[in-house]
């Protein structure tokens, strides 16, 4: 989604805050809890060449319902094609969400890394998606600048520093 594109009030959106090095492309998949439909959402600009990006919010929209990230993918930039499948490890963005029309539904801040053992006979890639202390306040804020246009929409944070920990509490 584009920052200058309109808000459509029967869409919801998901958001994120991410940096990341300048290697392959990754991405949240999102899928209705339903099972239906499944969204892939770039962690960081999705463009033909691999670009590291700093802090750079992303945005997709979704029909409003209920949704769980059941995975993270990398892929190749120029034709898209999936490398690999991780599991997501984080039980507070493992969880179902609800996504609202007119409201974006903010992931939280994230660094994405990857380092390589060199290693006989084989070297061996790791990759890895870690969550960054952020408050709902400062995302908030970094996303208002990068979509003025969704700024003014109900906002909630589901990994933030001063909201995850209120996810986990018992209703």
């Amino acid at each position: 989604m584009t920052p200058e594109a309109a808000v459509d009030p029967n869409s919801g959106y998901v958001a994120g805050l991410f940096t990341r090095m300048k290697a392959r492309g990754f991405a949240f998949v999102i899928r209705a809890a339903d099972g239906g439909a499944e969204y892939l959402m770039p962690l960081g600009e999705d463009g033909n060449w691999p670009t590291a990006v700093n802090d750079q919010s992303v945005v997709i929209k979704l029909p409003p319902g209920k949704y769980t990230i059941t995975q993270w993918i990398t892929y190749a930039t120029l034709t898209k094609e999936v490398m690999s499948r991780r599991p997501i490890a984080n039980p507070v963005l493992g969880q179902p969400f609800t996504v609202n029309a007119g409201c974006v539904t903010h992931l939280g801040s994230y660094d994405v890394t990857q380092y390589i053992q060199n290693g006989f006979p084989t070297t061996t890639t790791h990759l890895r998606i870690q969550p960054r202390r952020a408050t709902e306040a400062a995302v908030k804020q970094t996303f208002g600048a990068a979509y003025p246009n969704l700024s003014k929409q109900a906002f909630r944070c589901l990994l933030c520093s001063d909201t995850a920990q209120l996810m986990l509490a018992p209703s």
